[in-house]
């Protein structure tokens, strides 16, 4: 089927008759749009589809997203909710209408330097299909865009190095070193593996877990992206580390996990002690999912 422009409506998957689409993401991000899809609109690279969706902003995203898309890519497609209907559902309904072979991911708080599209087709197009994720490091600025003096990768890998290949085990262990803005990701293999799963809060480390699975990953040691933080954002409130929301989705990634035959003894060990760890910050705090977060946790050493 051909690639559908400017709708809003979930559609069939569609064909990848482009090399490349650009899906950039806001919830609240009015103070850093125009910043973020400047730097798309500053890429090297510009033969690439156009999907922007807004879950239901209440800062006013949406009007400017309306009126930079007009004024610069008017073919793009825009998917706008009035109310928020949570990030993964977002995501599915745009990957319903990607065209591209290759998907390029950001939220629009974060931002990207002019080459990073450009270079990355030219790295993947080398890579065999069972390349389903290429990543890299990224700089971190602040809110006010002001660099920060730690690139990412420094402190979610610490001393180890990024790894290629098979992953599946890194990801399982150490869930936050694939940042998605840095990412250039084979459509393809996204379908494959179902799409994003809408039961959680958060996509990223899930849908890594799940690609791991299947497919390999390769790290590029260059950095064409500026990943933002901001006190406000999802990654510093629902899902920080710390934080009951993500205790509760960690948890349930754990779940899915668990019996898979990829897992060993020990690693199958460290993984239901996860599960208790979570289950046991949350009856400390006294979220309301304690409970069944304390059975899932416990059903596990059954």
């Amino acid at each position: 089927m051909p690639c559908v422009q400017r709708s809003p409506a979930v559609v069939a998957v569609a064909d990848e008759s482009r090399l490349l689409t650009v899906l950039a993401v806001c919830y609240n991000h009015a103070r850093f749009l125009r910043e973020c899809l400047d730097s798309i609109r500053a890429q090297t690279w510009q033969d690439f589809q156009l999907i922007v969706t807004d879950d239901g902003s209440v800062d006013g995203s949406a009007d400017l997203i309306r009126q930079w898309l007009e004024r610069h890519r008017p073919d793009a497609t825009f998917i706008a909710h009035p109310r928020n209907r949570g990030l993964c559902a977002t995501l599915n309904e745009a990957l319903a209408v990607v065209c591209g072979k290759y998907l390029a991911k950001l939220s629009t708080d974060d931002v990207w330097l002019p080459a990073k599209l450009e270079r990355q087709l030219a790295i993947m197009e080398s890579l065999p299909d069972r390349v389903a994720v290429l990543y890299t490091d990224a700089y971190q600025i602040d809110e006010d865009s002001n660099l920060l003096p730690r690139r990412y990768l420094s402190d979610a890998v610490q001393a180890e190095p990024p790894p290629s290949g098979d992953v599946f085990l890194r990801v399982l262990r150490n869930n936050n070193f694939v940042l998605g803005v840095t990412t250039l990701l084979r459509a393809s293999c996204l379908r494959d593996v179902g799409g994003y799963d809408e039961d959680l809060a958060y996509e990223d480390w899930d849908m890594w877990l799940r690609l791991a699975d299947r497919f390999d990953f390769v790290f590029s040691d260059e950095v064409y992206a500026q990943y933002r933080e901001v006190q406000t954002s999802m990654s510093h409130t629902l899902v920080r580390y710390g934080s009951p929301g993500r205790a509760w989705n960690d948890l349930l990634i754990l779940e899915k996990w668990l019996p898979s035959p990829r897992l060993d003894l020990g690693t199958r060990l460290r993984t239901r002690l996860r599960m208790l760890k979570h289950a046991l910050f949350l009856r400390r705090v006294g979220d309301a999912r304690a409970g069944a977060a304390m059975a899932r946790a416990l059903a596990a050493w059954t």
